[in-house]
């Protein structure tokens, strides 16, 4: 037992992101996590982070059946460092637990020290280095799935937060005290065994066994976790749980049933609705179609594995205040620089327009646009059942 067991299993589902991520039937996630979502498409200049668009120099390409990919903008979208030794041609990536080493021309890379082969060698094209994608993905603790038919590769990592996930055993390892947790097409370490509790005793790993289906309550840090409870011998999912949001919404996608809410605390969190998803706003009963950009809102999801029961939106009524640059005004969308953010606020044709006290307009922005582009300012929005009531918009001298 002195290496560890793995065996590898298939399993069929779909990945989704935001509060519910499912994968098989038993495969289950609930908890509130941060996600890297990044689309890149071969031969396209347009990379999209978490739905955001962001320009992308030099274009992804495909070399020996290998997907390049810049190696810069990946790496430092999934939190890692990047240093380029010029006079070695090469590249040091590092992460929390991870070590990536990478040389111009070399097909081969060092992951930790251990050698790795590479069926097509980093390549530099107007000044950038290009590298496999599945290799430099994978090595910081992201998923890598390609789409042929759109000829895009999809890159998704979770960082880091308090997790509830379902799946099989599939390695133990009796001396390092761990155990290998396949979820989804995803296999994560579960660490801290011995100072977990089973139903409220300790944990004794060596009663655990191969394909055991087992819930996990921890502590997610890229692909490890730290065990808190465990559940075994059963497929049951966790309890129903009840989760409390509070912030912007960001877009709706109607196409994938999605809202994008920017809360609080400065996530964006996608939260991905069902078809048999109730969803309540300011007390009655709404569809998608309802729910606008911009609201502030107050979200309640009650929860269950793969799916959201309910849904409970309430718009709030207290004010909104933001300070930045304004960046560009639209006929009725306005951006705003603000702690190296770009923020959109979005008003409808009853909303009335403030500036330096006095009102200037309702439902039009474009009248004061040479008053107020590129002047820093504090905006305030007053929200209403979810609407913009009025948008009050200060200069700084």
């Amino acid at each position: 037992m002195g290496k560890k067991l793995l065996i590898l299993l298939i399993t069929g589902g779909l990945l989704t992101y935001g509060l519910i991520i499912t994968g098989a039937d038993n495969q289950v996630f609930s908890g509130n996590l941060l996600n890297i979502h990044i689309v890149l498409r071969i031969g396209n200049t347009q990379a999209l982070i978490n739905d955001e668009p962001y320009r992308l120099e030099p274009r992804p390409l495909i070399i020996n059946n290998r997907v390049m990919v810049p190696l810069r903008f990946v790496a430092e979208t999934l939190n890692a460092q990047v240093q380029w030794d010029g006079s070695e041609n090469k590249v040091t990536v590092k992460s929390l637990n991870r070590e990536i080493e990478l040389w111009r021309g070399r097909n081969f890379a060092l992951i930790n020290g251990k050698q790795f082969s590479l069926d097509s060698p980093p390549i530099l094209i107007k000044g950038r280095v290009l590298v496999p994608v599945r290799l430099l993905a994978e090595a910081l603790g992201a998923t890598v799935n390609w789409k042929p038919q759109s000829r895009e590769v999809e890159i998704i990592k979770l960082l880091s937060g308090e997790v509830v996930l379902a799946g099989q055993i599939v390695g133990i390892d009796l001396f390092q005290r761990e155990f290998l947790l396949l979820w989804g097409n995803r296999t994560l370490t579960m660490v801290g065994v011995d100072t977990a509790l089973v139903e409220g005793r300790a944990l004794i790993l060596e009663d655990f066994s191969l394909r055991m289906p087992v819930v996990i309550w921890g502590t997610l840090e890229e692909n490890q976790v730290r065990l808190q409870r465990v559940l075994t011998g059963t497929n049951t999912p966790p309890p129903v749980q009840a989760q409390l949001l509070k912030g912007i919404i960001k877009a709706v996608n109607l196409t994938d049933s999605r809202l994008l809410v920017v809360v609080d605390d400065g996530r964006t969190l996608p939260i991905t609705i069902h078809p048999d998803t109730e969803l309540i706003l300011d007390g009655k009963k709404a569809v998608l179609a309802d729910f606008k950009r911009g609201f502030r809102v107050s979200i309640l999801a009650h929860v269950e594995p793969g799916r959201i029961l309910t849904l409970q939106v309430k718009g709030e009524k207290t004010p909104l205040t933001v300070s930045g640059t304004i960046t560009s005004v639209r006929l009725r969308e306005l951006s705003l620089l603000s702690g190296g953010q770009t923020i959109k606020i979005t008003i409808d044709s009853k909303t009335v327009l403030l500036v330096e006290g006095k009102k200037v307009g309702q439902g039009w922005l474009v009248a004061f646009r040479r008053t107020v582009i590129n002047q820093k300012a504090q905006i305030t929005g007053f929200y209403e059942n979810g609407s913009l009531l009025a948008l009050k918009i200060e200069i700084s001298n």
